[in-house]
């Protein structure tokens, strides 16, 4: 089956957010509001033996700061990853346990599963490291859902969408969903076993790339910083 038959429309796109959705969702953070050639690197799902210790070794490689959006069961499963994350000074968040669909579960299992994620986590990572932010599996909460969640925890979703997870893409076009970076843009990637091979290559060009561009790259600033949208 091809994209348009798996995906909402905006996922098929990089910059697939339209204005409508940003209104809808006025307290997500979507982008850095910033006029320095910053940018954020956020990754999903993990943390994953394989490949994200190759991640975690090339933002070191490029002195680039990330956020690491992790499932409950795999922090839980693999803590010992979850505190170089924070060793090595990237912003840990959340992803609820087991990856539900908050467009396809009843609230308050999908709520459920939200706070089981986070104190997993929290447990992984250890005391001295918040868990706050957090991201919604598939980008997809109804806007009554994010208003709820928002009560508690701030949301980040995207402007790049690098489309890691989807085997139909080359790691050309991989890159070109991400380039050209412009400040204040936020990425997904994936770091999971399956996405690894196509991946890899894709983030360390960038890196290179965007940093001969003056691009730093940094980890989403605390929930209460004003300089979200």
């Amino acid at each position: 089956m091809g994209l348009s038959g798996r995906f909402p429309f905006w996922e098929k796109h990089p910059l697939g957010w339209p204005g409508w959705v940003r209104a809808c969702y006025r307290q997500v953070w979507f982008q850095g509001q910033t006029e320095n050639k910053t940018l954020y690197l956020t990754f999903d799902d993990g943390p994953d033996p394989t490949c994200t210790p190759r991640v975690l070794a090339l933002l070191r490689m490029y002195g680039a700061q990330a956020t690491f959006f992790c499932l409950g069961k795999h922090a839980l499963a693999h803590p010992e990853i979850v505190r170089i994350m924070a060793q090595y000074g990237h912003t840990v968040g959340h992803h609820t346990s087991k990856h539900l669909n908050a467009w396809q579960t009843p609230w308050s299992r999908f709520w459920a599963d939200v706070q089981q994620g986070q104190a997993e986590v929290q447990q992984a990572v250890g005391p001295a490291t918040p868990v706050r932010w957090f991201r919604p599996p598939y980008g997809r909460l109804w806007p009554q859902q994010a208003r709820k969640i928002f009560a508690h925890y701030p949301i980040a979703l995207w402007t790049h969408l690098s489309g890691d997870y989807a085997p139909e893409f080359s790691q050309h076009d991989l890159y070109g969903r991400c380039w050209p970076p412009r400040p204040g843009a936020t990425y997904v990637f994936h770091d999971r076993a399956d996405t690894a091979l196509r991946i890899l290559p894709v983030l360390e060009r960038f890196l290179i790339e965007a940093s001969k561009e003056g691009y730093s790259f940094q980890a989403l600033p605390l929930p209460s910083s004003p300089h979200y949208t």
